[in-house]
């Protein structure tokens, strides 16, 4: 099952380093800003599948599945979407690049 909103958040908190951010489901803005710094402010992780140097969260892929101005929801994870194809995601993808 994909991770929720708040689930994404503090996994990358974790995962940075970083200071707390906003909570996405009550401000995603405010919450995509401070990803971006916290972001910028990490570097980049090699991505082995992509076989280049990626940020370590797809912020537009966050802002698919997470912004509810936008947001498709978790349907975006779910299996047998367009953006994922017939495998569906495994719980990072959406969050993780």
């Amino acid at each position: 099952m994909p991770l929720l909103p708040t689930q994404a958040r503090q996994l990358i908190e974790l995962l940075l380093g970083c200071a707390p951010l906003p909570e996405p489901e009550l401000d995603y803005d405010a919450f995509d800003a401070a990803l971006a710094a916290a972001l910028d402010g990490a570097g980049k992780v090699y991505d082995p599948l992509q076989r280049r140097m990626r940020p370590w969260a797809d912020r537009a892929r966050m802002r698919r599945c997470f912004d509810p101005a936008r947001a498709r929801g978790l349907a975006c994870c779910r299996a047998g979407s367009a953006e994922h194809g017939a495998s569906g995601c495994v719980p990072l993808q959406c969050v993780v690049a």
